[in-house]
């Protein structure tokens, strides 16, 4: 007949099983952070790439296991309801603030930056109890086609620094298939302080692609003033060359010259036709600021000389005026491609007559072609 184990047996066998197994998973648990990630700075590219490259990158960590990662949806909602917004949330103070909101341990910054023909991501881990960087890494690829490779690589560095391992001992290589040339640098990077960056456009940043344009565009004029009762608001059509002359980041200079032609029927208590002809030749300069990679805001200021004509039609007389002009113009534009755009126009104008001037407010819409 077999003999039963004493009951203390058992019990001990339990408690030294839960000893060892409790270790083990809370080591797990401990190494798993919960982390979110920032959205990424565009420098020198487009938003929507930065933005690209940062969702990619969450993905990547979410597959390395070794965070507990905050999903965007659940970011932007909690954000939504404590009112906060992460645009333009850059440096450490800022991610630590989100990262309590959101009940992280770690937050992750990064940039994305055009230097001449390479793209450098880089990525930050922040420790929101400390309120400092932890740990920063870098890639630099010369070419699109490896973004995913350099991704993977980025995210797997970060992964191993998180489980305590160096990411120098497991070297992540990354080769173009096309070009020798093209293999990208992945490297650790130590944490420096931020120095100015140079800035190179994205081809599908319209202000910064182009050199040169020209916009063509319809106007509906409104006289006011003294000869408000005298003139009928109509049509007129313009046409504007442009030539870049400097740029500051994402502002830009530029001299604009060309022309434009308005007609105006004039008002009498008789039932005729009279009409009253401006064909007007401009010279100015402009400014432009990039709002995003699609929208842009435009101030414009020009001066010309105007050739008015005025015609009865009762007599079949047409009298002629030579006399200067000037117009301020703001326009709204929106990049169709890198080249082609549309454009939303006001503009307030006035011709120095002798005696009495014709001021205009002017609205039109036109479309444009940079090169």
């Amino acid at each position: 007949m077999r003999k039963t184990p004493p009951f203390w047996f058992i019990i001990s066998i339990i408690i030294l099983s839960i000893a060892f197994i409790s270790p083990a998973r809370s080591a797990s648990d401990k190494e798993k952070m919960r982390i979110a990630v920032l959205d990424f700075k565009a420098d020198g590219v487009a938003e929507t790439k930065a933005g690209n490259i940062a969702e990619l990158l969450r993905i990547e960590l979410v597959n390395s296991g070794s965070f507990t990662v905050i999903e965007r949806t659940q970011m932007d909602q909690i954000l939504k309801e404590q009112e906060f917004s992460q645009t333009g949330c850059v440096d450490e103070a800022c991610a630590v603030k989100v990262g309590r909101l959101l009940s992280a341990n770690k937050m992750l910054a990064g940039r994305v930056m055009m230097f001449g023909e390479e793209l450098t991501i880089t990525a930050s881990i922040i420790d929101v109890e400390k309120g400092s960087i932890e740990y920063a890494d870098k890639v630099t690829i010369k070419s699109d086609e490896d973004i995913h490779r350099a991704i993977q690589s980025l995210a797997k560095n970060l992964s191993l620094r998180n489980t305590g391992k160096s990411a120098k001992s497991e070297p992540e290589k990354i080769a173009t298939p096309q070009k020798k040339d093209d293999k990208p640098k992945v490297e650790a990077a130590k944490v420096k302080p931020k120095e100015a960056e140079p800035r190179k456009a994205d081809p599908t940043d319209y202000e910064g692609s182009r050199h040169s344009g020209i916009m063509f565009f319809g106007t509906y004029s409104m006289p006011f003033g003294s000869m408000g009762n005298t003139l009928k608001p109509l049509a007129g059509i313009g046409l504007l060359g442009e030539l870049q002359v400097i740029r500051f980041d994402s502002v830009l200079l530029y001299g604009i010259a060309g022309g434009g032609y308005s007609y105006h029927n004039v008002k009498t208590s008789k039932s005729s036709n009279d009409s009253l002809g401006i064909l007007t030749g401009w010279a100015g300069f402009g400014t432009g600021y990039n709002l995003s990679s699609d929208f842009s805001l435009h101030f414009s200021l020009l001066a010309g000389y105007s050739r008015s004509s005025l015609t009865q039609s009762e007599n079949s007389t047409s009298y002629t005026s030579n006399d200067p002009a000037i117009m301020g113009m703001a326009a709204l534009r929106y990049q169709l491609t890198p080249e082609l755009f549309l454009s939303v126009n006001t503009a307030y104008s006035r011709v120095l007559y002798i005696g009495s001037d014709l001021t205009e407010l002017q609205f039109g819409a036109g479309i444009g072609y940079g090169f």
